[in-house]
């Protein structure tokens, strides 16, 4: 079964590490897809993807946490360590910090939704602040790597 470009373009931008850096070149350059068409999808599959991974992160933990020891000992360690190392930028730029992060267009470091949930998620943001705030980001992101994509590929 072959699935339309439109749906190519949303599962892929749903996935983790490929997620809007990906899907958005994917569509242009070798779906031959409407720019805009494929930032509209892209931003909507990975605002859907960022959802639910924002909704299911505190049952998960939680779940995981009361299961294992082990996993309880490493998921408290990872919060601890991470807000300790980046509670004070936080509390001076509050969520600005996160939109800027997210609002980069740089695929290599790994930003994207699904990094933008954990950090929700680490952070104790609320759920719907922090799921406005994710998507924010990445449709600023999309914008800048729609025209970046499509001003390279009109070069060719």
């Amino acid at each position: 079964m072959i699935l339309p470009n439109e749906l190519i373009i949303f599962f892929s931008a749903m996935a983790p590490v490929m997620e809007l850096s990906g899907s958005i070149p994917l569509g242009i350059t070798v779906l031959k897809m409407d720019p805009w068409t494929v930032y509209f999808i892209s931003v909507t599959g990975n605002a859907l993807m960022t959802g639910i991974l924002i909704s299911i992160m505190d049952p998960a933990t939680k779940f995981l946490m009361r299961h294992s020891k082990f996993l309880k000992h490493i998921i408290e360690k990872i919060f601890r360590v991470t807000r300790q190392k980046h509670e004070q930028k936080m509390a001076v730029f509050g969520h600005w910090a996160l939109y800027g992060l997210l609002s980069l267009p740089i695929p290599v470091i790994g930003l994207g939704g699904w990094s933008g949930a954990l950090i929700v998620h680490l952070f104790g943001i609320k759920k719907l602040q922090g799921w406005l705030i994710v998507i924010a980001g990445m449709a600023t992101c999309g914008v800048f790597f729609t025209l970046g994509v499509e001003s390279i590929f009109n070069l060719f």
